[in-house]
């Protein structure tokens, strides 16, 4: 039966999943057209419209969370475990409703970036399912929670379900999932930005002469008083527009989004520097380019030590602590960033989206 009709179950904890799943979406559909697209997830539909070159029907459900976090980079552990409890306490009613949304649209396919509930409703249904992912909720929930009250048995179930795929596929650089024996490793998936310096700085309206610096925290709140930083000469910041962007901004600063045609990977591969964090999808967007990153650290997070060893490979990186950002201490630490001249070799992985699609065309008919 040709593969007509997908369903991708997105994790909502930032965007950096529904950034995965994107790509990978984009891929299958060119070598399926008219592929029909059901996103379920609580993810920006104005943002899934900047990201897919298809039209989709967005389910803006689910009972999938990642963790639940203080910041772009703090766990709320206690919190987290207790959500999670009550979830095993609930599970038999969230498979039920997980399932009935699959029913409704009657998927050849359910695509998990990397909710365990729908990929464990799609396997209760027979309906094919594959999971996607750098990592899996199982892991993460074992690193932070593992020895909280109850965890074992849910941890030992999340696993199961991300083994019952048909396949895990693993864009690199990922955490090792040895746990998984559908294990499938690919090169990383990611949206390769354009260089377009001259033509994102006049719609920016940003100096040639100036260097510019995007903030991006992959969707979440970074914690960061970005707005109070002061002005460094010859810099100029780019941070995404949202809820706590001012109505007046300083003059060393813009608001940008893809209103103003600036897309962030571009931005990324149009930059001199990027300041974010450890995380899957600003990291490999910037060392895919070679634009420099000054990141905050993570060390507590289960992916930073390998993504990081990744990214270091290939362009310049600096580690800075969360109070090193405050103001007054950017600038500094972007020039001794910008210092940095060792030769960096550019990274040529394969595409992972372009095999993922190509094996799944192949498994489940083109």
């Amino acid at each position: 039966m040709p593969l007509e009709r997908l369903y991708c179950a997105v994790t909502p904890h930032g965007l950096g999943h529904g950034a995965i799943a994107c790509q990978v979406i984009n891929a299958l559909a060119r070598r399926r057209p008219g592929l029909d697209v059901t996103i379920q997830g609580d993810l920006p539909a104005d943002w899934l419209a900047s990201r897919l070159e298809v039209p989709f029907r967005l389910i803006p459900q689910g009972s999938d969370f990642g963790m639940i976090m203080d910041s772009a980079t703090r766990v709320r552990v206690a919190a987290s475990a207790a959500a999670y409890r009550h979830q095993a306490a609930d599970w038999r009613r969230i498979l039920v409703a997980e399932a009935r949304r699959i029913r409704a649209v009657a998927p050849d396919l359910v695509l998990g970036c990397i909710p365990a509930q729908s990929l464990a409703a799609a396997q209760a249904l027979g309906v094919p399912a594959v999971g996607l992912g750098p990592f899996h909720w199982a892991d993460i929930l074992d690193a932070y929670c593992g020895d909280e009250p109850g965890m074992d048995s849910l941890i030992a179930l999340m696993r199961e379900i991300y083994a019952g795929c048909d396949a895990f596929f693993a864009p690199q650089p990922a955490l090792p999932m040895a746990d998984l024996p559908n294990l499938v490793p690919v090169g990383p998936v990611c949206r390769r930005g354009r260089p377009r310096g001259p033509e994102l700085r006049a719609a920016l309206g940003i100096a040639h002469e100036d260097r510019l610096a995007v903030v991006a925290f992959g969707g979440m709140a970074s914690g960061i008083d970005v707005w109070s930083w002061p002005e460094q000469p010859g810099w100029i910041y780019a941070v995404p527009r949202g809820p706590e962007t001012p109505r007046r901004l300083p003059p060393h600063m813009v608001a940008v989004g893809d209103d103003k045609g600036c897309p962030l990977p571009d931005l990324i591969a149009s930059a001199d520097a990027v300041i974010t964090k450890p995380g899957y999808g600003t990291l490999t967007e910037a060392a895919l380019v070679g634009t420099p990153v000054l990141c905050q650290e993570r060390p507590d997070w289960p992916e930073t030590e390998g993504l990081l060893a990744w990214t270091a490979r290939h362009v310049p990186l600096e580690m800075v602590s969360l109070e090193a950002l405050g103001p007054g201490r950017v600038g500094r630490l972007l020039r001794r960033l910008m210092r940095q001249d060792a030769p960096w070799p550019r990274p040529e992985p394969p595409d992972g989206a372009e095999q993922i699609a190509e094996a799944l065309v192949a498994r489940y008919g083109g």
